[in-house]
């Protein structure tokens, strides 16, 4: 590993699956941990994930699967992390499974049950992504592991069990694409965007693809946002899931209406300003 790879979570977590071993690790909390690396960026230093955004995380993750696997997922990984020097303080050490009300939020609570909701150019993304994992990439780990086969004595072939570790974790994001797919609906914008000019268009609050403006009730601060599915969620570009604290307070609101956002200082009190797609 190099040394600008050392200390980055996509390097690092590789290097935990190899440590703990395919065979050891539970299928189910490998994917969450997938997931989470993707959320955070493989580049994103460990030592720059503080605990709010591993629980943000998790009561993001709550409202569509199983928060107590993911949860046991990141405790494991960062206690691992701890025991080797990746970083100084557990950063998991307090988190903890939220209960989160749903009764005024039937887009969330659709969610629970398996729902979510996908743009529809991510939608075909992730639609192109598997067609090639099913095709390219299970031809790619055929010829790997027909190469490793080749070389004789399976029980110490690193090759072999390198190939054999890409052809879990590829049929591991296979199954996570298909199921992705099948429980997505296509949000509205599409739809929306072609009759934005009518007057028929009922004004319904704030809805799942539409860009946020928000603004300080003190008029200090004004920050924007994009409400998008869990596999769309980018930081740095602003969008952040409908699923997550702040994304489903958001939903149905109107200009005017005010919203609390939890920053790393704490709660602050927005007025939404304008939305659209």
């Amino acid at each position: 590993m190099s040394a600008q790879e050392s200390d980055r979570l996509g390097p690092l977590f590789t290097q935990y699956v190899q440590s703990v071993g395919v065979a050891n690790l539970n299928g189910e909390e490998a994917q969450h941990l997938r997931r989470f690396v993707s959320w955070c960026g493989p580049d994103t230093r460990i030592g720059a994930i503080y605990p709010h955004q591993l629980q943000a995380y998790l009561d993001q993750v709550a409202a569509s699967a199983d928060p107590k696997l993911c949860a046991s997922a990141l405790r494991t990984f960062f206690s691992h992390a701890s025991k080797a020097g990746w970083v100084e303080n557990n950063p998991a050490t307090g988190l903890r499974i939220t209960k989160r009300s749903t009764k005024s939020d039937p887009r969330a609570a659709s969610a629970q049950t398996g729902n979510t909701f996908i743009s529809r150019k991510r939608y075909d993304e992730l639609s192109i992504e598997l067609e090639q994992h099913k095709g390219e990439g299970r031809e790619r780990i055929s010829h790997l592991l027909h190469a490793a086969i080749k070389d004789g004595d399976l029980r110490e072939n690193a090759a072999y069990d390198e190939a054999k570790y890409q052809q879990g974790m590829l049929e591991a994001r296979i199954r996570e694409l298909e199921q992705t797919l099948r429980t997505s609906t296509i949000t509205e914008e599409e739809t929306q965007s072609a009759n934005e000019d009518s007057d028929a268009v009922a004004d319904e609050g704030i809805k799942i693809g539409m860009r946020v403006e928000l603004e300080l009730t003190d008029g200090s601060e004004t920050i924007a946002y994009q409400l998008v599915g869990p596999s769309e969620v980018d930081p740095l570009e602003g969008r952040i899931s409908y699923l997550s604290p702040v994304g489903a307070s958001l939903l149905a609101k109107r200009a005017g209406d005010t919203v609390a956002v939890e920053t790393p200082a704490g709660s602050e009190t927005y007025r939404v300003l304008s939305y659209s797609f």
